[in-house]
C-alpha cells in the first residue's frame, strides 16, 4: 500500500501540471457547443432558362436545418436568411432535379 501511494504523491507537481494542461487543451478544442435549429426560409430561383419549366407550383419556403456555433446561428444572423437555386442547362427535357443533403 505504501509503494502505491509514493507512486501516486511522485511527481505531484508534474501530475497536476499535466492534468491542468489537459483541460485547457479539451477546452480549447471542444470550443463552443454546437447549436442546432431549425429556420423557415424562402426559396430563390436565378438563371431559370425560358424553355426550362417549373413544375407543381415550386415551394416558396422550405424548412432547414443549421448547425454551428451559437454567436453565427443568432436571431440577428439569421433574418437574412434565404436558399438560392441557381439553375443551369439540364442534359436533357426530361431530366428532373431532386435536391439532396449538401453541407453549407
Amino acid at each position: 500500500m505504501m509503494a502505491f501511494w509514493h507512486a501516486l504523491t511522485r511527481n505531484l507537481g508534474w501530475k497536476v501540471l499535466a492534468v491542468l494542461l489537459a483541460i485547457l487543451l479539451w477546452v480549447a478544442v471542444e470550443g463552443e457547443p454546437e447549436l442546432v435549429t431549425v429556420q423557415t426560409v424562402p426559396v430563390y430561383y436565378r438563371n431559370v432558362e425560358p424553355a426550362l419549366a417549373l413544375v407543381a407550383s415550386p415551394p416558396a419556403t422550405v424548412r432547414l436545418e443549421l448547425r454551428g456555433p451559437s454567436d453565427v446561428l443568432g436571431r440577428e444572423n439569421l433574418t437574412n436568411v434565404a436558399l438560392l437555386l441557381t439553375w443551369r442547362a439540364s442534359p436533357s427535357p426530361a431530366s428532373r432535379f431532386s435536391p439532396s443533403r449538401a453541407v453549407m
